[in-house]
């Protein structure tokens, strides 16, 4: 197999691993959130928020975004990619609304909560792990992220099979 056959397989799988993450998310937020829309978005292609959820009653609403990945072993960290943080600030200084930035983090068998309001505090202190060769901006997980609920077993599994297909895809990219 070419490598662009590869990248492509290994973009594939990426994304079916982040949709695993939405639909573990999805599921806490119809339970936690009852009264409230949820709308997500449509395409499968890389986005950077998704979902809004949206109570008609008191016209709240709160923009929710799903990270499904390991934490970094070594710093007790989890976080992501500069860029989307930029746009992240920017989104919630132009509406006023918060971010919720849910961790499906996978070591752990959680989900965490860091609202994006909180994260900024924490940034502006020089709380966060900054790793600049990956341009990402890290937030240590038992300090800044709230404990949501654990993995089901089914959605453990679930990330596991996508797992050993992201390693496999690797393993073969590099034989």
């Amino acid at each position: 197999m070419n490598n662009l056959n590869k990248n492509i397989k290994l973009w594939y799988a990426k994304l079916k691993k982040g949709n695993i993450g939405e639909d573990i998310v999805k599921q806490h937020l119809i339970e936690k959130y009852p009264e409230y829309d949820i709308l997500a978005h449509i395409q499968s292609k890389s986005h950077w928020i998704d979902f809004i959820i949206m109570n008609k009653e008191n016209l709240d609403i709160k923009f929710c975004e799903v990270k499904t990945k390991e934490k970094w072993r070594k710093f007790d960290a989890i976080g992501f990619d500069e860029e989307d943080y930029k746009y992240y600030v920017l989104l919630h200084n132009k509406t006023g609304e918060e971010i919720f930035i849910y961790f499906v983090e996978e070591l752990k068998s959680e989900i965490r909560l860091l609202k994006l309001s909180e994260a900024i505090k924490y940034d502006d202190l020089g709380e966060t792990y900054r790793h600049y060769a990956n341009k990402t901006v890290n937030w240590y997980i038992n300090k800044h992220t709230k404990f949501v609920s654990h993995l089901s077993d089914y959605d453990k599994k679930l990330l596991k099979e996508i797992n050993e297909e992201i390693k496999n895809i690797n393993d073969d990219t590099y034989n």
